[in-house]
Order: C-alpha cells, then sequence, then structure tokens
C-alpha cells in the first residue's frame, strides 16, 4: 500500500508541474493577446478549466499523502 502511495503521490507532483507549466503559458498568451477579446476570453476558459484540474489534482495529493502519514 505505501508503495502504490508514494508512487501516486509522484504521479501527482508531475501534475502539478505541468498545470504550473500550462497556467503559465497561458498567462503569456493572454499578456500577447492583450487586445484580441476573443481570444482573451478563451484563454480564460482553458485557465479557469486548469485552475478546476489543479483544485482535483491537490485534493488527490492531500488525500494520497494522509494515507501515507496515517
Amino acid at each position: 500500500m505505501t508503495r502504490a502511495a508514494r508512487k501516486e503521490l509522484q504521479r501527482l507532483e508531475r501534475a502539478l508541474e505541468r498545470l504550473d507549466e500550462r497556467e503559465a503559458a497561458l498567462h503569456d498568451e493572454m499578456a500577447a493577446s492583450a487586445t484580441d477579446h476573443v481570444r482573451l476570453h478563451e484563454l480564460q476558459a482553458e485557465l479557469e478549466a486548469a485552475a478546476e484540474e489543479r483544485e482535483e489534482v491537490e485534493a488527490a495529493w492531500l488525500e494520497t499523502s494522509e494515507t501515507l502519514e496515517g
């Protein structure tokens, strides 16, 4: 059980890193598209989806880390 939980933590941490990179890229794209309101709206929707995914991954990470501690 502990080994599986550790592997899951590593997977979740990699997912969080990818989300960090995606969110940073979206912010960069938003800055570059400051005058294109349609594109900004699309990017904002993508950013919100990434934030929702981040919340889910963070919740799973917390749950898994509590399993290891318990």
